[in-house]
């Protein structure tokens, strides 16, 4: 059984910590008519290109250095932006559009993409908004932002390559399973044994809905015996769980098993569902399972007619 990964939920919005400086702010505005100030649409940009290229570097000053003084979240934005160190972020600026330009302010639509590219809780997200950016000692810097949208990003995955001794076995098996819905996301091989995974195409080996497991253990039947093997495994299902567990063998024979178990209440297993076959071919043991997180297994004989034609 593989663990779900519990995700976090909450989504670090970088353009947030400006937020609590829009809305109803009607304070009348200053304006810097004595300076001579840039105000061509690329220096626009430019200062939120600087602005991410700082966070990006992990650069505090750098990145306080586009922000106005006079914002009300300047204090603010200066205390917690350093959170965002902790982690190694791609961020990418698209959609940038002037939307209002006076002497005194500018108002610029934008698109950010950020995309951590180590492993953490930070959860990927696509944001559009505005920046609002005013001049400041004769540089123009963002006053304050207004968020409109917020939409998390598709976990990245990279291709699997199946490579391995065990490679060619695990691809003569069949896959009775529509394989335009289903896709190869796992695969793994260690002395006798090898384990391919297949899951819906639109989820992750962190988050999934259900599984189809393909283990091979070479030799297994002579190692171990089809009767010890269902065995073992029943008593360590239920050594692994401290929830309510029930196991139920379909029917046996001599080279096959067909089993079906049900997980509730577990401390740290998700609730789950599971139909598997146990077969042996040529003295070698294939164990084929299909899995489903939170849900139970609506049409039982169709999963087993599935499980059946590997």
């Amino acid at each position: 059984m593989l663990n779900r990964k519990i995700w976090t939920g909450v989504l670090l919005l970088l353009s947030c910590l400006f937020l609590a400086a829009c809305s109803n702010n009607t304070e009348e505005k200053e304006t810097e008519s004595e300076q001579e100030v840039e105000a061509g649409e690329d220096v626009f940009f430019a200062v939120l290109e600087d602005n991410v290229e700082a966070l990006m570097a992990k650069d505090l000053d750098g990145y306080m250095e586009t922000i106005h003084g006079e914002s009300p979240a300047y204090e603010s934005t200066k205390e917690t932006i350093t959170e965002f160190f902790e982690y190694s972020l791609d961020i990418e600026l698209a959609d940038l559009e002037m939307k209002e330009q006076s002497e005194d302010e500018a108002v610029v639509h934008y698109t950010q993409r950020t995309i951590e590219k180590d492993s953490g809780d930070f959860e990927n997200n696509e944001t559009r908004g505005e920046h609002i950016l005013r001049p400041d000692d004769g540089k123009w810097k963002i006053y304050e932002s207004e968020i409109f949208e917020v939409n998390p990003l598709p976990e990245e995955r990279e291709e699997v390559e199946m490579t391995g001794d065990y490679v060619e076995v695990i691809s003569s098996l069949p896959t009775p399973f529509d394989e335009e819905e289903w896709m190869l996301a796992g695969y793994d091989e260690a002395e006798g044994e090898a384990t391919a995974e297949y899951i819906p195409v639109a989820e992750t080996l962190g988050n999934y809905s259900a599984i189809i497991t393909y283990d091979y253990y070479e030799d297994g039947n002579e190692r171990s015996g089809l009767a010890n093997f269902i065995d073992v495994l029943e008593l360590s299902l239920q050594d692994m769980t401290t929830g309510e567990f029930d196991f139920e063998r379909l029917y046996a024979t001599e080279s096959e098993v067909m089993y079906q178990f049900r997980v509730d209440g577990d401390a740290k297993e998700p609730n789950q569902e599971e139909i598997g076959r146990i077969f042996v071919k040529d003295e070698d043991l294939y164990l084929v399972r299909y899995t489903v997180m939170e849900e139970t297994i609506e049409d039982t004989d169709e999963i087993i007619t599935m499980l059946n034609e590997i």
